[in-house]
């Protein structure tokens, strides 16, 4: 795991400021990884990663995103909406 560059103030669920870890890919190598919550900075685009996800930096350099937040009710049905 890499050490995050630094933390940022957001806003949390009820308004109220929470300082996130900040990771810049940039300075990934590949293999590392975090979890949220956090921040993650590319060159072209900054995230907010939820509390339960996880991220990993791939041998090709690519930022791989995993949903580890176990799901209560499994959707059933189908999905419905416009395109």
């Amino acid at each position: 795991m890499r050490c995050p560059a630094g933390s940022r103030a957001v806003r949390g669920r009820t308004g109220d400021a929470v300082e996130l870890p900040v990771f810049t890919l940039l300075d990934q190598a590949p293999g590392a990884h975090g979890a949220g919550p956090a921040v993650v900075e590319g060159p072209f685009f900054t995230m907010r990663l939820p509390e339960g996800w996880q991220f990993q930096i791939t041998a090709a350099g690519d930022l791989l995103l995993a949903d580890n937040m176990p799901h209560t009710r499994p959707i059933t049905g189908p999905i419905t909406g416009s395109h």
